[in-house]
């Protein structure tokens, strides 16, 4: 029961994400892919905040009952941390990544009138400029 919910989140984000990417095709890949940035560098600092939260309210629940629900309790706490890690990592390497796309792209990289605002828009900005 509790996979399908979060199954049907994890789809509903991802829709949300394509449907604002669609929108934003309109205007050209590269602000596609900045938006797609900027979506996601909102995104994953709450979600690793509230894994963290999570994983601590699970340790401490578990720590409280008997040996086998605590070592399943402590096994969530390290599955939201390192999915907590793992978001932290994406946090720091996605713009890299996206910035690298836009220039492999070969499009035009005019960005002038642009928002080039944020952690994406101040890494893409480093990686296209000549």
């Amino acid at each position: 029961m509790l996979r399908m919910k979060v199954k049907r989140t994890l789809l509903l984000l991802l829709l949300i994400t394509f449907v604002s990417g669609v929108h934003a095709t309109l205007t050209g890949l590269e602000t596609t892919l900045i938006d797609i940035c900027n979506f996601l560098m909102d995104l994953i600092p709450t979600v690793a905040f509230l894994l963290v939260a999570t994983a601590s309210l699970a340790y401490l629940i578990g720590s409280m009952l008997p040996s086998n629900e605590r070592a399943r309790a402590q096994v969530w706490a390290m599955s939201c941390l390192m999915g907590a890690f793992i978001g932290t990592v994406m946090y720091l390497v996605i713009p890299t990544i996206l910035g690298a796309l836009i220039k492999a792209s070969g499009a035009d990289v005019d960005l002038t009138g642009v928002p080039l605002n944020g952690t994406c828009g101040n890494k893409i900005r480093e990686i296209l400029s000549p």
